[in-house]
């Protein structure tokens, strides 16, 4: 049994085991001992009967299709060039990012054959950062999913941003004050010309004036203040647009294209966009 460093200072422990063993207890594989040779092995592969099953990660781009069954499992991803991916029943799921599917392909680079004499470095197996994307079949059976991301914020955030940058940005173009052209800058420059505003300060007998001769001052440092708070919300709410949320959506009439005349389960197609974008449900 050895030892291998990881981050934090924690010792991960490797040891070599035969591959039933690494099968029936379930561990981890590192590499492939095969007499004096090491095959590293990609993260997420697993020890089968007589062979290495490799998990992939397939990535999702905007306009990707992911393709579902009726209980809502992933079972393929077809890309905007046309090549579709195919995920062996039950093994695929969408990342939490929502980015990425990771599982069992059905090509022949999905798994690894063992032989007779080889052994398995292993170590205990880690908890995978992925989640099932689960759904409600619809009335007809079909369920569909998709991810998109509120129009309403990004809308809301970038009327708000444009209110309040663009009165501060023509007074920092017109004033003579060069410390004043800071203001062109969105979110910060209010704040970097208020940092840099002299104090007013009141001359002699200014107390007998009934009139606060530094309101000027005191209203401009106001209004740099505002400005600065309503771009900084505007911002906000845009950076509240941009993580996409997955939401149910219900069936919608596609003709199908084929049917696999083995299928057991009636196939439907969520449209997944990493932006805002529609949903295409339907049968193939």
């Amino acid at each position: 049994m050895g030892g291998l460093p990881a981050c934090g200072g924690q010792v991960v422990a490797t040891h070599t085991v035969s591959p039933a063993e690494a099968r029936r207890d379930a561990l981890r594989p590192l590499a492939i001992i095969r007499s004096t040779k090491r095959i590293p092995l990609p993260e997420g592969a697993r020890v089968d009967r007589g062979e290495i099953t490799l998990v992939a990660s397939e990535p999702v781009e905007f306009g990707a299709v992911i393709e579902q069954d009726a209980a809502g499992q992933v079972i393929a991803v077809r890309h905007t060039n046309g090549r579709r991916v195919v995920f062996r029943p039950g093994t695929a799921a969408m990342s939490r990012s929502g980015d990425s599917v990771r599982g069992v392909t059905t090509g022949p680079d999905a798994t690894l054959e063992l032989l007779s004499h080889d052994r398995i470095e292993v170590e205990s197996a880690p908890r995978q950062d992925i989640e099932p994307v689960r759904t409600r079949p619809s009335a007809d059976g079909v369920a569909s999913s998709e991810v998109s991301r509120p129009t309403g914020l990004l809308i809301g955030g970038a009327t708000v941003l444009l209110l309040a940058y663009a009165p501060t940005a023509y007074f920092g173009a017109a004033s003579k004050r060069s410390a004043d052209r800071e203001l062109l800058i969105p979110v910060a420059g209010p704040f970097m010309a208020f940092a840099k505003r002299p104090n007013c300060t009141p001359p002699p007998g200014s107390e007998l004036i009934p009139v606060d001769p530094c309101i000027e001052e005191t209203a401009t440092r106001a209004a740099l203040i505002t400005s600065g708070a309503m771009q900084t919300f505007g911002a906000l709410l845009v950076a509240l647009w941009l993580p996409p949320r997955t939401v149910s959506v219900g069936p919608a009439s596609a003709t199908p294209k084929t049917r696999p005349a083995r299928q057991a389960n009636v196939p439907s197609i969520a449209f997944v966009p990493m932006g805002a974008g529609a949903a295409a449900v339907g049968t193939f």
